[in-house]
């Protein structure tokens, strides 16, 4: 419906206010940049809320499914 598609259009990930960028290093130094870490847990296929675990130090490590994860500025 026009409804819905108006709902997609203003939903843009990573365009809310407080969508902070996300880092993701590889063990040989390669970088991914993401807008969102919706983006990011889409890309490796977790739930956001598993990768924010590692993103908010809530782990020893921030080193999940081959990736060392941080927010950016």
């Amino acid at each position: 419906s026009e409804h819905k598609e108006s709902l997609t259009k203003n939903n843009k990930r990573g365009t809310h206010p407080r969508a902070k960028k996300v880092k993701a290093t590889d063990e040989t130094g390669n970088i991914k940049i993401f807008n969102c870490s919706v983006d990011a847990s889409d890309f490796i296929g977790v739930e956001r809320r598993t990768l924010q675990y590692y993103l908010r130090g809530k782990s020893k490590t921030n080193f999940y499914k081959g990736y060392y994860w941080e927010y950016i500025n």
